[in-house]
C-alpha cells in the first residue's frame, strides 16, 4: 500500500511538474479503425487527428517533428508548438501576421540553401500558407504553415504518388479541422 501512494504521488508531481513547466511533452499516437483515422497526442499542445492510417516512423526532438508514412509511402510530418517559442515570435501578431513571418523565415532559410521554392497559397487571412520546396538533392516537400489558438503548426508531405493538389488538400483539412 506505501508503495502504490508512493507512485500516485510521483505521478502526481510529474503530471503537475509537466504542465507548469510545458518544457517536457507527452506523445502517443493510436489509429481509429472506425473513423479510419490517425490521432497524434501531444500533451500540453493538444490532439491532431488526420485521415487513413498512417505509422510513425520518427520523432525529431529539436525540431519537436513527428513523421508518419502510410501505405503508398507517402510521408507526413507535423510539428505544433506555442507560436512564442518561435525565434520570429511578435507579442499580439494575429494569425495571418504569425503565418506570413513563419512563412518568410522558412522561405529565407531554405532558399539562402539554395533549394527552390514555389507560394501556392497565402491563405493567411485564414490562418495558413502553402507552399513547396524543391532541390537537386531535396524531395520535393509541401508545407503548410499556419497559425490558430496561439499555436503554430508546421505539416508537410513528401509522396510520389499524391499530386501537388491532394497534398495541398490534405494539409489544409488537417489544419482547418483541428
Amino acid at each position: 500500500m506505501k508503495s502504490f501512494k508512493f507512485i500516485i504521488t510521483i505521478l502526481l508531481i510529474s503530471v503537475f511538474s509537466i504542465a507548469k513547466s510545458q518544457r517536457s511533452l507527452i506523445i502517443a499516437d493510436n489509429y481509429n479503425k472506425k473513423k479510419d483515422e490517425t490521432t497524434l497526442v501531444i500533451i500540453p499542445n493538444g490532439n491532431i487527428v488526420f485521415p487513413g492510417k498512417w505509422h510513425k516512423i520518427a520523432y525529431n526532438q529539436s525540431s519537436k517533428q513527428h513523421f508518419f508514412r502510410n501505405a503508398d509511402s507517402t510521408l507526413l510530418i507535423i510539428a505544433k508548438a506555442p507560436q512564442n517559442k518561435f525565434d520570429f515570435y511578435v507579442k499580439n501578431n494575429s494569425n495571418k501576421e504569425f503565418s506570413s513571418a513563419y512563412y518568410k523565415w522558412e522561405n529565407d532559410y531554405w532558399t539562402q540553401k539554395g533549394l527552390n521554392s514555389k507560394l501556392f497559397k497565402d491563405q493567411s487571412d485564414q490562418g495558413y500558407i502553402l507552399w513547396q520546396l524543391s532541390g537537386q538533392k531535396y524531395k520535393t516537400t509541401t508545407f503548410l504553415l499556419g497559425a490558430k489558438n496561439g499555436y503554430g503548426y508546421n505539416l508537410s508531405t513528401v509522396s510520389k504518388i499524391w499530386d501537388e493538389e491532394k497534398q495541398q488538400k490534405f494539409l489544409a483539412d488537417i489544419f482547418l479541422e483541428n
